[in-house]
């Protein structure tokens, strides 16, 4: 096996090494931030389109009354393609308060892990490709 085949493994194992790292980092972040938050309800008021070039996408806007009693309106970063946005307006729909940054997000997005689990799935594949390239160059 040539120099460069050698150098590309070995970037790939360790962009494996990264996305694991990240995913591993991220867990424990957003673990962190679902411990300080305050559960919520709130009203999606409607649904805000955001237009860019080529495509058009979807964000609600949310209603909720915050511990002190003032009513706070927020675009939620839960949004989308029309497919993807699950909520209409008038919908109630469960908020987390995080008092620590005074941030609202809907509960839905926080506790979503999928970001996560995509950069675990990539590292173990990265990991698994490069490690059986690297074994067989040794055994065959």
């Amino acid at each position: 096996m040539n120099k460069w085949t050698w150098i590309i493994l070995t970037v790939f194992e360790l962009g494996g090494l990264l996305c694991i790292g990240t995913s591993i980092w991220g867990f424990i972040r957003r673990r962190k931030v679902l411990s300080r938050t305050r559960p919520l309800k709130g009203q999606v008021v409607e649904i805000e389109r955001h237009r860019t070039p080529g495509q058009t996408s979807l964000y609600p806007l949310v209603e909720v009354t915050d511990p002190s009693g003032r009513k706070i309106r927020f675009s939620s970063r839960a949004g989308g393609y029309k497919h993807q946005v699950k909520v209409i307006a008038g919908d109630s729909v469960d908020v987390l308060y995080d008092p620590v940054k005074d941030r609202y997000e809907l509960e839905e997005f926080e506790r979503s892990f999928s970001f996560i689990l995509t950069f675990l799935a990539l590292g173990i594949v990265f990991i698994v490709f490069t490690s059986m390239v690297f074994l067989g160059v040794y055994y065959l």
